[in-house]
């Protein structure tokens, strides 16, 4: 079937909470998203390609232990890039490095910089079973009434 009008693409999303394992009660908010993709990236940082992930991507996407950190609640923490954080997650704690830092925008600024981002696979490993996301979140063309898109999904959804 043909993407419905209005819709510029659809991101899957793990979505989970993560303690880090230092008594603080932090509580961090986790988003797994396919940072390959240009969009997924842009809904966390305003301008893609301007090193969100602080390095190589290739090498961030093959070490599932890579996440973002938001630089607020890093930096509160004295974590720079490259440091590492213990989380727990449903599967037991597990060591996480951070390799890069989200700047105060967006979802990050309104968590507080509580905010980890890794890839949507990794995080399936660490917070999830294999193949399942939590969300998905459409991205609306510009201009884009949102109530009218969400009527044209709901008319194309099987019920």
């Amino acid at each position: 079937p043909s993407r419905p009008i209005g819709i510029t693409g659809v991101l899957p999303v793990v979505r989970a909470v993560a303690f880090p394992d230092d008594g603080s009660g932090d509580l961090l908010t986790v988003h797994g998203v396919d940072l390959a993709r240009d969009e997924a990236v842009r809904v966390y940082h305003a301008t893609a390609g301007d090193g969100v992930v602080g390095g190589d991507l290739v090498e961030f996407l093959n070490r599932p232990d890579s996440i973002i950190l938001g630089r607020e609640w890093a930096e509160s923490r004295g974590l720079a890039v490259d440091d590492t954080v213990r989380l727990a997650t449903p599967r037991g704690v597990q060591t996480f490095t951070g390799r890069g830092l989200l700047e105060a925008q967006g979802l990050a600024r309104t968590l507080g910089g509580r905010l980890v981002v890794m890839d949507l696979f990794a995080a399936e490993r660490a917070f999830a079973d294999e193949g399942q996301v939590s969300q998905i979140d459409v991205l609306l063309a510009p201009g884009q009434a949102p109530e009218q898109v969400r009527r044209t999904l709901l008319e194309r959804l099987p019920t």
